[in-house]
């Protein structure tokens, strides 16, 4: 599992760009990190969000 603090300035921006970024994909990513901000467990992060634990793997260690 990949453990990732936020800062509540990360939190309120992952919040903001998951609904206003241009990209589709890039507003899916900022939800699936906005989600594991709210500590939120992976299997429920990836059927919340339609992704696969992969996906969801390969999002975080971007992120990290």
């Amino acid at each position: 599992m990949i453990n990732l603090e936020f800062t509540e300035e990360e939190k309120n921006s992952l919040y903001y760009e998951r609904f206003h970024h241009p990209h589709p994909q890039v507003q899916l990513k900022m939800e699936v990190l906005w989600l594991k901000s709210q500590k939120i467990s992976h299997p429920k992060i990836c059927q919340l969000a339609g992704i696969s634990p992969n996906t969801l793997l390969t999002y975080l260690r971007d992120y990290q």
